[in-house]
């Protein structure tokens, strides 16, 4: 594998944290970050200490004063002209998400892409916020409903989506009327920076947005227990979310939670076998499997599973693993040095279990990398069923009857996305209504849309981020009658 990327080549980076309009490198301990693809250092970022987290959280809120007293129309221009800057630096943007978090840099133009249409979606959603006039009680009086920012928003962003996790949040809370601290995560802190920088220069108050970095659990402590943040936004795990909910709770502070998956790609006897096949490839190895909603799960029906494993297997012979600054590479490396490792032993306490090895082999763990592997005679009991995978794994269990496959699909505590295919129009509707998750996919894997509600049920999360009940995660209903 040819390693494209130098130090004296990449793109410039920001280092320190960014706190009222400026960049700050303070003095102190500093945390390392690390090319995914060769494991080489590329900067550091510093720790900050309680002090200075404090202080960004102060700055947001002095800045929250004034900055929800601006106009919904003036922050749509606001967030449209930071769009504008980022398609305008799209070649920045997308180097340094490859370069710290190590997805094929045409990956990393599509987010560029994705983050900058969330900022236009949500710059029209500012220009639409209106409330409610009601009849009173009598004749003399009237009901107000009003929709006001609810503060400052904290947000805590993955290392898989470095900007569009900041832009799918960010831009939501600014068109409300809030002003946000971000704790980005600690693989992938540049793109935040960047980000913060370019929106700094496009306009944006100072205070609006800081970008604090350091020490996760103590950062998160510190955020959560400010009397001065009132919004938290968490995209992750879900046993981290797990935690943060149940110390955000000790402050009623309103949480939206965006956490894991493990979801079910049923292909019915019915299906379209070569769209199948495309699609679940494509969902499964975007990324290297490390998106949340990748699926897990292949439930096939037993009639097709021979075919719909060559198709499979076809899609993963495509792909080219190496470093992602490579032009004709489509498999980057693992984010996580320990992802590895920890995929191995999946597969091999499957391969224990009774489970095959149909396309590709065990690597080493030491390598950055993990090429495709299928697996088949998957059975509900396996551990690899139970967890979320995050690589490129594919899991092929078998299923005979509709109830039967939805039952299994649903048996998990997790509930973010499901997918479907089928040319039956009434088992579409058959499984949409039965399928548990918050997003299902009929025929189509393409759900991450700006304009649509994303998120999940049961232990995959709670509210939505997109659409207009996005913003509705970032403002208070004030109901006034007289």
């Amino acid at each position: 594998m040819k390693n494209i990327y130098s130090p004296h080549s990449g793109p410039p980076l920001l280092y320190g944290s960014w706190i009222e309009g400026s960049l700050i490198n303070s003095a102190g301990p500093k945390t390392t970050i690390y090319n995914p693809f060769d494991r080489t250092p590329i900067g550091q970022v510093p720790e900050l200490n309680d002090e200075l987290v404090n202080e960004a959280i102060s700055q947001a809120h002095l800045c929250f004063t004034e900055w929800k007293k601006s106009t919904g129309h003036s922050r749509a221009k606001l967030l449209r002209a930071i769009a504008a800057a980022l398609r305008l630096e799209e070649d920045l943007l997308a180097q340094t998400i490859t370069l710290e978090q190590g997805k094929p840099l045409i990956e990393a133009r599509a987010e560029v892409a994705y983050s900058a249409a969330y900022l236009d979606w949500f710059a029209g959603e500012a220009e639409r916020i209106r409330g409610e006039i009601l009849d009173g009680p009598d004749s003399t009086g009237s009901i107000q409903i009003r929709f006001e920012p609810v503060g400052v928003a904290a947000l805590i962003t993955p290392w898989n989506f470095p900007l569009a996790m900041i832009t799918r949040k960010a831009a939501a809370a600014w068109a409300a009327g809030c002003s946000v601290v971000c704790k980005p995560a600690p693989e992938t802190p540049f793109t935040a920076l960047r980000f913060a920088a370019i929106a700094t220069a496009s306009g944006l108050p100072a205070g609006a947005l800081q970008i604090i970095t350091g020490d996760a659990p103590r950062i998160g402590d510190l955020l959560l227990s400010s009397p001065l943040v009132r919004k938290l936004s968490f995209t992750g795990s879900t046993a981290i979310g797990k935690l943060l909910m149940a110390k955000a709770a000790q402050r009623m502070i309103r949480p939206t939670l965006e956490l894991g998956g493990n979801a079910p790609f049923i292909v019915w006897d019915d299906a379209d076998l070569e769209q199948a096949a495309r699609d679940g490839a494509a969902a499964k190895f975007r990324n290297s499997g490390q998106t949340c909603i990748s699926v897990n799960r292949f439930f096939v029906h037993r009639s097709f599973v021979e075919p719909v494993v060559k198709l499979l297997s076809e899609q993963a012979e495509k792909l080219r693993p190496g470093n992602g600054f490579d032009p004709e590479t489509t498999l980057g490396p693992l984010t996580q040095p320990n992802r590895h490792n920890i995929l191995n032993n999946l597969v091999n306490d499957a391969l224990s279990s009774g489970a095959t090895c149909s396309f590709g082999t065990l690597t080493d763990p030491a390598q950055s990398i993990m090429p495709p592997i299928i697996l088949t005679d998957i059975t509900d009991t396996m551990r690899i069923t139970k967890e979320e995978l995050f690589g490129p794994v594919c899991s092929i269990l078998v299923f005979d009857e509709d109830e039967e496959v939805i039952t299994r699909a649903n048996a998990s505590p997790a509930g973010l996305i499901a997918y479907v295919y089928t040319s039956s129009a009434k088992r579409l509707e058959w499984a949409s209504q039965n399928l548990e998750a918050g997003m299902i996919g009929l025929n189509q894997t393409r759900l991450s849309l700006v304009h649509a509600p994303f998120g999940g049920i049961k232990e995959s999360g709670i509210g939505r981020e997109g659409h207009s009940m996005g913003m509705r995660e970032y403002q208070n209903v004030k109901y006034c009658s007289g």
